[in-house]
C-alpha cells in the first residue's frame, strides 16, 4: 500500500493575507438523503432553496438554476451518495444583496437552534455532524459551558486559524449564538501562541452581561489535534469542563445562519500542493466540484499522485476530482509521487506502543485484530472503542503501519448505525 511520507512533507503552511472568492460554478452537487422523495428533473431552483434534509440539517442550493439530473457521486469522505445536480441560471437571492442583522439576542435557545438547523449549520469541530448533536449530551435546564477551538486540528490545515484572524468579530458573535443554543453562560476560547495578539484585542464588553469569556492558551505540538478530552484536561485544575465544543468554522456559519438569518450557502477551503501554480484559501459555493478550484489555482505542473482531504496527518485520500466541496472539506492537498512513499503493512508485533500512546487506555491492536478476523466483538470492547477520540496517536507510533484509529472508527460507526 502507499501511505504519506511524513518526513518528506513540508509541514510549514503559508500565511495567507487574503481570502479569494471562487468563481461562481456552472453547476453544483447537493447531497440527498437516503430514500427521500425524488426531486423533479427540470425544476427551477432558487439560491438558498432547501433540496434535502441530511445529518439533521437542511441542505440548500448555493446557486440559482435548474435541476438537471440526480446521480451517484463520490463524496469527500469517500462514500457514494446520490446528489442533485443544479446547473447555474437565473437571479441570486443573497449574492449582491445587503442583509440586515437580526436581533438574535432576543431569541430563545430553541429559536436559535431552529435557525441553525434550518439554515444548514454543521458542527465541524471533530468530524462532521448536524448542529443538533451539540445539545445531545447537554442538560439544557442548567447553565453550561461552551468550548471554542480557534486553532487548526491538523498542522497542514490553516482554515480555522485563518477565519479567526480575518473574521474575529463574527466568530466571537457566532460563539455567543452557539452558547445561547445550549444555554451556556461561559465561553472558553482555546488558542495557540500564534493567535495571542488577536485574542488580546478582543473586546468582550458587548457580551459581558450575558456571557463570561475565558481564554486558554495551549502549547500544542504537531501531533496534538485539540480533541475535547485534550481541551478539557487543560481545565482540570480549575475543576471545570466544557459541555460542548465547536471550532472557528462552525462559529462563522452560526453567525451567518442566525445573526444574518440566511442559509449557509458558502464555505471555506484551503487548496495546497507543490504542483499547483498558487496555493489559496477560497470562499466557495457549497457543492462546487473540486476540479473547478484546482483550475483556479493554476494548472498542475504534473498530475497529482494523491489528493488528500482535511490534512496530511488525519485526512483521507480521494480519487475523484468531481467531489463536491461541502463544509466537511476544510482543506485539499495535492501530493506528488515524491511526497508519497511505498510502504509495506506488516503483521502486529505486539509491541504495545499503541496502547501506551493512548490517553484513553484503549488497546488498539486488540480491536484491530478482532475486527479484521471477522470475530464478534464483545460488548465490553465496543464500549472501550467508543472512548476513542480519533487523535491518531496510535497510528503515528505503530511500527507495523496498521490503520488502527481508522479501524476503531469503523467499529464505532457500525455500532452507531445498528
Amino acid at each position: 500500500m502507499k501511505i504519506l511520507n511524513i518526513n518528506k512533507l513540508n509541514m510549514a503552511t503559508p500565511k495567507f493575507e487574503n481570502l479569494e472568492n471562487a468563481f461562481i460554478p456552472s453547476e453544483i452537487y447537493v447531497p440527498l438523503a437516503e430514500n427521500q422523495n425524488k426531486l423533479k428533473i427540470g425544476k427551477k431552483i432558487k439560491e438558498g432553496e432547501v433540496l434535502s434534509f441530511l445529518d439533521g440539517v437542511n441542505f440548500h442550493s448555493s446557486i440559482p438554476g435548474v435541476l438537471s439530473e440526480i446521480r451517484k457521486q463520490t463524496m469527500p469522505n469517500g462514500k457514494i451518495n446520490e446528489v442533485a445536480v443544479v446547473k447555474m441560471g437565473g437571479a441570486f437571492s443573497y449574492v449582491g444583496h445587503k442583509i440586515p442583522k437580526s436581533e438574535w439576542k432576543l431569541f430563545s435557545s430553541s429559536q436559535v437552534l431552529t435557525l441553525l438547523t434550518e439554515n444548514g449549520v454543521h458542527n465541524t469541530f471533530f468530524g462532521y455532524c448536524g448542529i443538533s448533536s451539540l445539545v445531545e449530551n447537554v442538560d439544557i435546564e442548567r447553565e453550561n459551558i461552551l468550548g471554542v477551538r480557534l486553532f487548526d486540528y491538523d498542522p497542514s490545515c490553516v482554515t480555522d486559524s485563518f477565519l479567526f484572524e480575518k473574521y474575529t468579530d463574527e466568530i466571537v458573535e457566532g460563539a455567543c449564538i452557539l452558547a445561547k443554543s445550549i444555554n451556556a453562560t461561559k465561553i472558553i476560547f482555546f488558542y495557540n501562541r500564534e493567535q495571542k495578539e488577536i485574542v488580546d484585542e478582543i473586546d468582550a464588553s458587548e457580551y459581558a452581561e450575558s456571557y463570561d469569556f475565558q481564554f486558554e492558551k495551549l502549547y500544542s505540538n504537531k501531533f496534538s489535534y485539540g480533541t475535547k478530552e485534550e481541551l478539557n484536561s487543560v481545565l482540570k485544575k480549575q475543576d471545570i469542563s466544557a459541555d460542548g465544543f465547536v471550532d472557528s468554522f462552525t462559529c462563522y456559519a452560526a453567525y451567518e445562519a442566525v445573526a444574518l438569518c440566511k442559509p449557509v450557502v458558502d464555505t471555506f477551503v484551503h487548496i495546497s500542493g507543490s504542483i499547483l501554480g498558487e496555493e489559496k484559501i477560497f470562499k466557495v459555493k457549497r457543492g462546487t466540484p473540486l476540479k473547478s478550484l484546482i483550475e483556479e489555482c493554476g494548472f498542475c505542473k504534473s498530475a497529482p499522485n494523491k489528493v488528500v482531504v482535511n490534512g496530511m496527518l488525519k485526512g483521507c485520500a480521494i480519487n475523484d476530482s468531481n467531489i463536491p466541496i461541502t463544509d466537511y472539506v476544510k482543506s485539499v492537498t495535492l501530493l506528488t509521487s515524491r511526497e508519497v512513499s511505498k510502504q509495506v503493512q506488516y503483521a502486529c508485533i505486539r509491541c504495545g506502543d499503541c496502547f501506551r500512546a493512548c490517553d484513553e487506555g484503549i488497546k488498539p491492536n486488540y480491536l484491530f485484530a478482532m475486527y479484521h478476523s471477522n470475530s464478534d466483538i464483545p460488548a465490553e470492547y465496543k464500549e472501550i472503542a467508543s472512548k476513542c477520540t480519533s487523535c491518531g496517536r496510535c497510528n503515528t507510533v505503530c511500527p507495523s503501519r496498521l490503520p488502527l484509529y481508522q479501524t476503531i472508527s469503523l467499529i464505532c460507526e457500525e455500532e452507531y448505525e445498528k
